[in-house]
This record gives structure tokens, C-alpha cells and sequence, in this order.
């Protein structure tokens, strides 16, 4: 039997305490396919993966001439929530805010968004402030004071807020002030701590006079279907330029430990690549 490397969970835990590389797994082949999958040799990923995987037919799409393996690795699913948490909730003329720190999915959003002629402003630090603003966003720096305080006290009226950070609840709570009636707020990302689950419940569950939040709130699970995919890969029927992909680091697979803790502290630019 032949066999593979694979990182595996093995308990309950911080992620990068309970991984464990295994190099004695079962290795898939054509045989074991069932009839609506395909076998996939993993040559890049965007963080965690095996050697080879089954995939549903249903999700895979040819990935376009002259694009390398560690774009098309990095674009994915980045790329996937980035246009399902921007495109089926806003129109071309409306404004959107992004609360975005590493440049991956933000980034992404930004180069989905222009085209559709959405206005776009972004939170970020000064490092990638030239390159979004290059991109047609207007930016925020969140390291020279409260983001919150300046979004009420900008004056714009937002109609989307989507949020790929989700480390300050107050951006939801005090959201009625910086966005439309119609407004929907978008949380991507957070951390799931036990304060945050109650925080999210409230916002799902409870009206607004029981610090359920006064817009409508919706926590995204990107949906991985090939029409998606197909969209990504090709553009230029959306009318928009191809994706540009901001690389951090690029690891091979035994360095998993050591990406997942880089993007613990919240300070890598861009995404990590894992190069199998």
C-alpha cells in the first residue's frame, strides 16, 4: 500500500498544539474514486492540505494558462469569500467598508468590488495603504486611533460592512451609526472564543432593545460551487482585470506549525502558501 503525508487534528485544542504530521497515510488513487469525484495532486495550498485528495467534481474548474500553482492556491478560497461577501449584497453606485488587517481576503474584495462600480473603503495599516490605494479604495489606518470612533465622525453612510477581523464588537454594535437602513453587516472572520459565540448569538438571535444589534447581520460559510470558481478563473467575463494575489511567506508542508502561529498574531501581510 502506498502511502502519503498528511497533517491531522488530533484533539481538541489550539490548532497549532494538537497537529500531528503523519507519514504513514493511506494513499488515494484512481480505484478509490467514487463516480462524481476526481483524484487532485496538491502541488501548492493556502496553508493546510495532504499530498493528494478526492474532490467532488462539482467544485473543480481548470485553472487558466500562465497562472502558477501558488496563485491559484492562494486566489481560491480567499478569492471565493472575498466576491460572496461583496457581489450578492450591494449594487454598482453603493458604498461598502471592509475591516481588513492582512491583505488577503481584503485585498482580493477590493479588486472584485471596483469593477462593479462599487466604492470601496478599507481599514489597514500604512504598509498596504499605497498598494489599496493603487487599487481605487479610500483607506482608514486603524493604528493611528479607535477604527470605530472614526467611522462615526467620518460622516459617509455606508450600505455593507464586511468584516474579515472581527476583533472589535463594537463595529457591529455601533454600525446604525455609520450605514444605511437597508445596510447588512458581513462577518468573515474572528476568533471563536467563548465571549464571541454569545456576542454572535445575540446578534443573530435577539432584536435590537436586547443588545441584538440594529442591522442585519449575517455570518459567511463561502460556498464552494464551480459557477463561483468559474468566475474567478476567468475575469474577465465579470469585466474586471485579472486577480493579484499578495504572497506573505511561502512554506513547505513540514512548516505548517510555524504558519499557522504566524497568522495567530495577526501581523502577516498577505497569504501563506504551502508548497507540498
Amino acid at each position: 500500500m502506498e502511502v502519503m503525508r498528511a497533517w491531522q487534528y488530533s484533539k481538541v485544542g489550539r490548532l497549532e498544539e494538537n497537529l500531528q504530521l503523519k507519514t504513514d497515510i493511506p494513499r488515494p488513487t484512481a480505484e478509490t474514486l467514487q463516480e462524481d469525484q476526481v483524484l487532485v495532486q496538491v502541488l501548492c495550498i493556502s496553508l493546510i492540505s495532504a499530498d493528494l485528495k478526492h474532490v467532488e467534481l462539482e467544485v473543480c474548474v481548470h485553472v487558466p494558462e500562465g497562472v502558477l500553482p501558488h496563485e491559484a492556491a492562494g486566489i481560491g478560497g480567499a478569492g471565493l469569500t472575498a466576491y460572496q461577501s461583496i457581489i450578492p449584497f450591494i449594487q454598482k453606485g453603493q458604498k461598502v467598508f471592509i475591516n481588513d488587517e492582512s491583505g488577503g481576503v481584503g485585498l482580493l474584495a477590493i479588486q472584485i468590488a471596483r469593477p462593479h462600480g462599487i466604492d470601496v473603503t478599507v481599514s489597514c495599516s500604512m504598509r498596504n495603504k499605497t498598494l489599496y490605494e493603487e487599487l481605487g479604495a479610500h483607506v482608514i489606518d486603524y493604528t493611528r486611533g479607535d477604527l470605530v470612533n472614526f467611522l462615526q465622525r467620518n460622516g459617509v453612510m455606508f450600505d455593507l460592512i464586511v468584516d474579515n477581523v472581527g476583533n472589535d464588537h463594537r463595529l457591529f454594535e455601533a454600525a446604525h451609526l455609520y450605514t444605511t437602513i437597508e445596510a447588512k453587516f458581513i462577518q468573515v472572520g474572528g476568533e471563536l472564543k467563548t465571549l464571541s459565540i454569545v456576542k454572535l448569538t445575540q446578534r443573530v438571535l435577539l432584536p435590537s432593545f436586547l443588545s441584538g444589534g440594529k442591522q442585519n447581520f449575517q455570518i459567511l460559510a463561502a460556498d464552494s460551487n464551480v459557477d463561483y470558481l468559474a468566475i474567478l478563473r476567468n475575469p474577465a467575463a465579470e469585466k474586471q482585470p485579472r486577480l493579484s494575489l499578495m504572497i506573505n511567506e511561502e512554506l513547505n508542508l513540514e512548516r505548517v506549525i510555524h504558519g499557522i502561529r504566524k497568522l495567530r498574531t495577526g501581523l502577516a501581510r498577505g497569504k501563506i502558501i504551502m508548497a507540498i
